[in-house]
């Protein structure tokens, strides 16, 4: 699931990560008709028994410049994100719809 702040500059997506790996981070490759998101989590020190389970958490990152018309894709499928405003109406860009 992702979200688009009020102001069109702040996305925010749902990660899942690993119950040895470090809080998430989510990076915004901008280009003008796209921007491409990226989430990714490091290891914590070695010598940690882990569990298979894994975390979600909310991550946010702020962008140069709004949103606007452009397209969000996923980084890893290349695929076309579905995402939706503060408001909490659905917005497509392009994807198929999210399951809830």
């Amino acid at each position: 699931m992702v979200r688009i702040a009020a102001d069109g500059r702040s996305v925010s997506v749902l990660a899942i990560r690993g119950s040895c790996d470090n809080a998430p981070a989510l990076k915004a490759l901008e280009m003008r008709g796209s921007v491409v998101l990226t989430s990714y989590a490091s290891r914590e020190a070695a010598g940690k028994l882990c569990t298979k389970q894994g975390k979600e958490e909310h991550v946010t990152v702020r962008m140069k410049r709004t949103l606007g018309d452009r397209v969000l894709l996923d980084a890893l499928s290349g695929r076309p994100l579905t995402h939706r405003p503060e408001t909490g109406l659905p917005v497509s860009r392009g994807g198929p719809p999210l399951q809830e």
